[in-house]
C-alpha cells in the first residue's frame, strides 16, 4: 500500500476471498448449491450498497484505461492516457481525457459538469453515449449520441475539434469548430 492509499474495506478483503472460489474451474465446480450461490450474490449486492453509500465528500478519481467498468464519483473523472471501452462512467462535476488520442468506445459517460474528450466512437462499434450538464468539447468525433440538459442528438458525421453545447433560443445542440 502506498503512503496516501486507504486501507481496503474489511467488506471488500471478503468479496475478494469468496470469489477466489471462481478463479478456477475445479474450484467453482465445489459450489454446488443453489442456496451458496444466492447468499454470494446477497453478500455482494449488501456490499456494493455499502461501498456507495461511503462516499460522503468529494472524490477524485484518475486512471489510465478502463474496459467493461463502470466507475462513479461525486468528484471529477480524469483519464490519464489511453481512454476507455464499453465503460460506464459517471461523475458530478466534469470527466477530461487528457490526451487528444485518448479513446472512447461504446460505453456511457455522464457528467453534471463538462465533458472533454480525445476520439470519441467508430465506424462500425457502438456509438457511446456522453452526457453532460454543460458543455463537451471533442478534439475527433465519429460516431456518438449526445445529450446535454434535455436535448439528445445522434452524430454520424466527422467531427474534429468542436465544442457541442445547448442552445435556449433555438432549444438545440448545436456545434462550433474551435
Amino acid at each position: 500500500m502506498r503512503k496516501n492509499d486507504m486501507p481496503i474495506p474489511e467488506n471488500i478483503l471478503k468479496v475478494e476471498n469468496l470469489l477466489n472460489k471462481f478463479s478456477k474451474k475445479n474450484l467453482a465446480l465445489l459450489v454446488t448449491s443453489e442456496k451458496t450461490l444466492n447468499n454470494i450474490i446477497k453478500f455482494l449486492e449488501t456490499v456494493f450498497d455499502e461501498s456507495e453509500q461511503m462516499v460522503h465528500e468529494d472524490s477524485d478519481i484518475g486512471f489510465s484505461t478502463s474496459n467493461a467498468s463502470t466507475i462513479k464519483t461525486n468528484g471529477s473523472i480524469n483519464i490519464i492516457n489511453i481512454g476507455v471501452i464499453n465503460t460506464d462512467l459517471y461523475s458530478d462535476r466534469d470527466i477530461r481525457f487528457n490526451k487528444e488520442n485518448a479513446v472512447l468506445r461504446g460505453g456511457k459517460i455522464e457528467a453534471r459538469g463538462s465533458i472533454k474528450a480525445g476520439e470519441i466512437g467508430t465506424e462500425t462499434g457502438k456509438p457511446p453515449y456522453l452526457i453532460a450538464g454543460d458543455k463537451i468539447f471533442v478534439h475527433y468525433l465519429r460516431n456518438a449520441r449526445v445529450q446535454i440538459l434535455s436535448r439528445t442528438r445522434n452524430f454520424f458525421e466527422q467531427l474534429k475539434n468542436v465544442t457541442i453545447y445547448y442552445d435556449e433560443k433555438s432549444d438545440e445542440l448545436k456545434t462550433v469548430h474551435r
